[in-house]
């Protein structure tokens, strides 16, 4: 299987792949000249190139053929409160795995005290999603945004707009997706441990969120969000 390399949409039209990929190719990869590489964009274009000429320091290729793909279908927006230590490296990870097309962290009322500067967060979780693109073949790159507060999902426009809740009001997710068959785009919110304050679910439904469960046995948030987006994916 070719080795995959991400090339930004702004630099699509070079024929030398970005320093940190040539580097992760020519020192860890060994790539040589006349290899068969595949090339995407993050925005569904993707290319299968040869290497032409390899240095030490860079890698020039030629494509040989390119297509683009439709993104998957419904796109679903994952709203994720921060859970605890590296919990929010795994969730990205399989949730770029399983097809999502955004992701936001979120900071609740019962979240853990997150330390360190939330752009340096975000990056790092940004790479965590490209890495995962890389592994999984997904050729859209979902967006990881900067952490928000509950509130911001108030404004989201999604065709289905879902948290998942331990509240007696919560819907079955089967029923949801039966009552919603048309739906194309999906917002998800999942909460912390702990679960939202009831304040913070009252904000969402006010909002058009539906309260969902996720079945009878309460779960870890990790996979709460895998379980939610893998019932959707499966349902549509």
């Amino acid at each position: 299987m070719a080795a995959r390399f991400y090339i930004p949409p702004t630099n699509w039209l070079n024929d030398l792949l970005p320093e940190e990929e040539a580097k992760h190719a020519l020192r860890v990869l060994r790539i040589k000249e006349g290899e068969t590489i595949e090339l995407f964009d993050g925005k569904g274009r993707v290319a299968e190139a040869v290497v032409k000429t390899c240095t030490n320091k860079s890698l020039q290729y030629v494509i040989i053929d390119e297509q683009s793909v439709a993104p998957i279908t419904p796109s679903i927006h994952l709203y994720q409160s921060i859970p605890k230590g590296k919990n929010m490296d795994l969730i990205i990870q399989k949730a770029v795995e399983l097809g999502v097309a955004e992701i936001t962290p979120l900071i609740t009322q019962n979240t853990v005290a997150v330390s360190g500067s939330p752009a340096k967060k975000v990056e790092k979780w940004q790479r965590v999603a490209l890495e995962a693109c890389k592994q999984c073949k997904q050729p859209w790159l979902p967006q990881v945004n900067l952490p928000a507060s509950i509130d911001s999902v108030t404004a989201d426009e999604s065709d289905l707009k879902l948290v998942a809740s331990l509240r007696p009001n919560a819907v079955r997710m089967r029923q949801v997706v039966s009552d919603h068959p048309e739906a194309t785009s999906i917002a998800l919110v999942v909460g912390p441990e702990g679960d939202f304050t009831s304040s913070e679910v009252d904000s969402a439904e006010a909002s058009g969120f539906i309260p969902i469960s996720l079945g009878e046995l309460i779960l870890r948030v990790e996979t709460a969000t895998l379980y939610g987006i893998s019932a959707l994916r499966y349902a549509y």
